[in-house]
């Protein structure tokens, strides 16, 4: 397989059907490597990004994806910091060859000092880091983190029976009636006409509750307008007469038939109604009535998720680190500019060891 680089959006639009097929043959490909969440993110990142193309060597058609990022000296996946899950985009009969390829490419012809891969809800990542399973890198795993999920029965009175406690199905009984029954309450859901209405409503909500970097806000504006014209998104919105109360976005893929939350925000003024529950009960039921199987909470184990009836699986988060005399120095330097400016201090004796002698990290 040959392995090819592209790195500005004119290349990446002409992917698009290619990496569609790819993605759809691909049962271990999650939605934030898909071609119209990257493409909203690689529009806004500021990061390098690129991606390695695997292409057959019959045909020289692309058939395999691994989008990656450079921020100075280390090498990111291409969706961090915003994506849940990273990844390859490779059906499963070119697997061992294109991951061959991109980890040989990695190694010979990408400047790094240390790769973090992050988020990597993807089993063929042990394939890839066996290429690096030598004494020119170390490879440590970082973090494991937690991503409720739950699993969704054929019905909505099924999955309040049988999939969350009494005590919770009562919650969500009484507040989906009090959205319904008092008329200053009302929901709704983001449509061609007001797209845009819905998600600026939904980042400034969500930012006036949690704050965030003004790229995250841009990040996600381009990612939910190109799911929403890829037909990947849902975004709903809890309101009390003409203020929103509680929001949630939520990706959609119907071959896997998995819904995906992403960001959601709420009122907490509103203790009773409790409007963050509101939506996410509103999203699980829709995802049950248009026949998906996971409703996916993603990264963190707050203890909301599991009232849902999530159940957990881990997401590994793994760092590699050149070794060696070059990087040893390069290292140096840096630490070396950064005493100029008051940043750090050197120790003495650390110029000569600096050099001279290869570091274990």
């Amino acid at each position: 397989m040959k392995i090819t680089r592209i790195d500005n959006l004119q290349q990446f639009d002409r992917l698009k059907e290619s990496w569609d097929a790819a993605y759809a043959a691909d049962p271990h490909a999650t939605i934030c490597v898909s071609w119209a969440w990257l493409r909203g993110w690689f529009a806004v990142t500021p990061h390098k990004w690129f991606v390695l193309v695997g292409r057959s060597h019959k045909t020289s058609a692309p058939v395999a994806f691994f989008p990656l990022a450079l921020d100075h000296h280390r090498l990111l996946m291409g969706g961090n910091p915003l994506a849940d899950y990273t990844g390859f985009v490779c059906p499963p009969e070119h697997e061992a060859e294109a991951i061959s390829g991109f980890a040989a490419y990695v190694q010979r012809h990408v400047r790094w000092e240390k790769l973090y891969l992050r988020n990597v809800m993807d089993g063929r990542i042990d394939r890839f880091l066996e290429h690096f399973q030598s004494a020119r890198f170390t490879v440590q795993l970082k973090a494991q983190t937690s991503c409720p999920h739950v699993r969704l029965p054929d019905t909505w009175e099924r999955y309040l029976r049988e999939s969350v406690g009494p005590t919770t199905s009562r919650d969500i009984r009484r507040s989906l009636k009090k959205v319904d029954e008092v008329e200053r309450f009302r929901v709704t859901c983001a449509e061609a006409e007001d797209v845009d209405c819905h998600v600026e409503t939904l980042l400034e909500h969500w930012h006036s509750r949690w704050g965030c970097p003004d790229y995250y806000r841009d990040g996600f504006r381009e990612i939910f307008h190109r799911c929403f014209k890829d037909g990947r998104l849902w975004l709903s919105i809890l309101w009390d007469d003409t203020s929103p109360i509680g929001a949630l976005a939520a990706f959609l893929d119907p071959a896997r038939k998995t819904m995906t939350a992403c960001i959601t925000s709420s009122d907490r003024t509103y203790a009773q109604l409790r409007p963050g529950k509101v939506v996410y009960a509103y999203g699980i039921r829709y995802a049950i009535e248009h026949g998906y199987e996971v409703f996916d909470f993603t990264r963190g184990n707050e203890d909301y998720k599991f009232s849902f009836g999530a159940v957990e699986r881990f997401s590994p988060s793994v760092a590699v680190a050149r070794k060696g005399l070059p990087v040893t120095a390069r290292r140096f330097v840096r630490r070396l500019q950064a005493s100029w400016l008051g940043e750090s201090t050197i120790q003495p004796g650390e110029a000569r060891a600096g050099y001279l002698e290869p570091s274990s990290s």
